[in-house]
């Protein structure tokens, strides 16, 4: 975990605005207990950006152990913006089909 850690550091120096992947650096840092890096991670998530997924994934993952039905409620958005961007995907691929048509 220290070596991931390292690495998250050092992408985040380059990137401070990265986002992707971080949900599951959440949920590593969950599974080992690191509930301060969890905490900053997710304040850092939601000044990024606090509508993506990987936000609400870092929520729910902060919330799981203390509040489950707040938990819940951010992964029910993180289906909600899943489901969006699905609908979003398929309308536009209709729109250039129909265009060749």
């Amino acid at each position: 975990m220290d070596f991931l850690n390292l690495k998250v550091s050092q992408v985040r120096s380059i990137d401070p605005y990265v986002m992707t992947y971080m949900d599951e650096y959440a949920m590593l840092l969950k599974a080992k207990s690191d509930h301060s890096k969890l905490s900053k991670l997710v304040h850092d998530l939601l000044n990024i950006d606090s509508a993506r997924a990987e936000t609400f994934v870092a929520l729910s993952v902060l919330w799981e152990r203390k509040d489950e039905r707040r938990a819940l409620s951010y992964a029910e958005k993180v289906g909600h913006i899943i489901f969006q961007s699905f609908l979003l995907f398929s309308i536009f691929t209709c729109l250039i089909a129909s265009m060749f048509l």
